[in-house]
């Protein structure tokens, strides 16, 4: 699953329906999924990334599209692979 913890709200969690990696590039990767609220899509691509507000060095930067009932959200930053 995908999780997405805001700062100002709960955790989402995300389950993947789809993995996608893409067919010209070795690096990157799509991720889709759905709730029975939310959907997402997330584009990984491995290469340095930092969040400006650390000094934790990410791995993988990320594109994340987060549809809900109430609008639309388009969030880029970093990300981590983690097991929950």
């Amino acid at each position: 699953h995908m999780a997405y913890t805001p700062m100002d709200g709960p955790k989402r969690k995300i389950d993947i329906t789809d993995r996608t990696r893409a067919i010209n590039r070795t690096d990157r990767y799509a991720l889709s999924g759905a709730t029975a609220t939310d959907s997402a899509t997330a584009v990984i691509t491995r290469r340095m990334c930092s969040d400006g507000m650390s000094d934790t060095a990410f791995g993988l930067s990320l594109d994340f599209i987060l549809n809900t009932r109430t609008g639309q959200m388009f969030l880029s930053g970093c990300c981590r692979l983690a097991a929950e």
